[in-house]
């Protein structure tokens, strides 16, 4: 299977290699079959991706959907339908997730000035447990977060479904129909010394001062679990193919 993984940081973010190594490090797709697309730099449009067989969509960096935006993130939010209709094995990681909600109608936006950073229990919900990609994971789970933006209003398609959820928010991590597309705020291609590491680049975003940094970057926890979602996710696409 031929991949596109979609970045959204800009061309200078020391962060997009470090993206695209935990990327193709969790999800177990050879290097030759995934391809970089940064959508700052070069927006998509539907007839240079049609031919690929599945897509990630990974974090923002410097961006938000309630903050700062860039023109390239608004045409790519126009596609979202597109990809939804084709129905191409599909995964976004925290901005992702937030793409593929306001692609569909949804909302996102900030929620009482809250933030998320860190390592945080999810539980899974009865269609979380039923479904092929989560399914296999315990009922409750740890997850690596980063993020100040949330779901505020699921888009109206009822096809769309909530997969984990937790104390702060219903809304987790989502499936669209029986496609599988799937979305997670949290960040199931990072480990906790990964989360770490991104969170020192990227500190100013998140903390008030470098001691805030130590301080919270100790409190993380592994989540092996929710490191297998990505690989679970890629084998389950590829059996779908074999199946067709």
């Amino acid at each position: 299977m031929r991949w596109i993984l979609f970045q959204f940081r800009d061309p200078g973010d020391v962060m997009l290699e470090h993206e695209q190594a935990c990327f193709l490090r969790h999800a177990g797709v050879p290097p030759e079959s995934l391809t970089f697309w940064n959508v700052l730099d070069d927006p998509p449009d539907a007839a240079r991706i049609m031919e690929y067989d599945g897509f990630f969509m990974g974090g923002s960096g410097d961006y938000a959907l309630s903050g700062r935006r860039h023109p390239g993130i608004e045409r790519f939010i126009e596609l979202v339908p597109q990809l939804v209709r084709w129905g191409k094995p599909t995964f976004g990681a925290c901005f992702g997730l937030h793409i593929l909600i306001e692609g569909l109608g949804g909302t996102i936006g900030r929620f009482e000035d809250k933030l998320e950073l860190g390592t945080y229990s999810m539980e899974l919900t009865g269609e979380g447990a039923a479904d092929p990609v989560f399914g296999h994971l315990p009922p409750t789970f740890a997850a690596q977060m980063g993020h100040h933006d949330w779901v505020l209003a699921m888009p109206r398609d009822p096809s769309i479904v909530v997969l984990a959820g937790s104390e702060s928010a219903p809304c987790h991590a989502i499936r669209v129909g029986n496609a599988p597309i799937y979305a997670t705020q949290f960040h199931p291609e990072l480990t906790h010394d990964e989360l770490g590491h991104r969170l020192r680049i990227y500190d100013e975003n998140y903390t008030e001062s470098s001691a805030d940094v130590d301080a919270i970057i100790a409190a993380f926890r592994p989540t092996p679990e929710c490191l297998t979602l990505l690989s679970r996710f890629v084998e389950h696409a590829a059996e779908r193919r074999a199946n067709v």
